[in-house]
């Protein structure tokens, strides 16, 4: 049976999540997958987004399975520990955020060594390297880097180029192409050292 790839993205509604699902809906279009995709909402608390993204030969529900999760991106790591917890399966790949909007004041290290209990862990302060790109609100694009950054991406580079400029206002492709490159070369980083 062909194989599926199964992403899920979490965060603020200021964090781009939806942006960012659709971009990669679109790069596996691009490479001639069948995709489907799911968005959800909690708006009283924070306007929390998530998204499920499933691509591959065919695909029959947008709807991720508990414990069938291949990679998880969470832009707010205080919001999205139990949903990784439930999600992710056993040999997936969570990538994480370090800086947290809902608790910049406290430590997060608690927190984060929640998530090394999950599985493969990359980290990285996305909203700080999206700052050192020019664009402190590119921290989805440094996200998407670095997933792109990883052992096994789920999609080429050039597919995902190709959607953001499909997707993204002229003037503001090359942030985006800077802060993905940001993203890309802290995983690559990680992974040497």
């Amino acid at each position: 049976m062909p194989k599926v790839r199964e992403i899920i993205l979490t965060g603020l509604r200021f964090h781009g999540i939806l942006k960012i699902s659709q971009i990669l809906a679109q790069a596996a279009v691009n490479e001639r997958m069948d995709v489907k995709t799911a968005e959800f909402t909690n708006e009283p608390i924070m306007s929390i987004e998530m998204c499920h993204i499933r691509f591959g030969d065919k695909v029959y529900s947008p709807l991720i399975s508990k414990g069938n999760c291949e990679v998880f991106i969470c832009l707010e790591p205080v919001s999205a520990i139990e949903v990784a917890a439930d999600y992710l399966s056993m040999d997936g790949l969570m990538i994480i955020n370090t800086s947290s909007t809902l608790s910049p004041a406290t430590s997060l290290e608690p927190v984060l060594s929640l998530f090394d209990q999950l599985g493969r862990t990359i980290k990285l302060d996305a909203l700080e390297l999206a700052r050192k790109a020019g664009n402190v609100y590119l921290a989805n694009f440094v996200m998407l880097g670095a997933l792109l950054g990883s052992k096994d991406p789920p999609l080429k580079i050039e597919n995902i180029t190709r959607a953001i400029k499909n997707i993204k206002p002229p003037d503001e492709i090359q942030a985006c192409l800077k802060a993905i490159d940001f993203g890309m070369q802290s995983v690559i980083k990680q992974s040497n050292s």
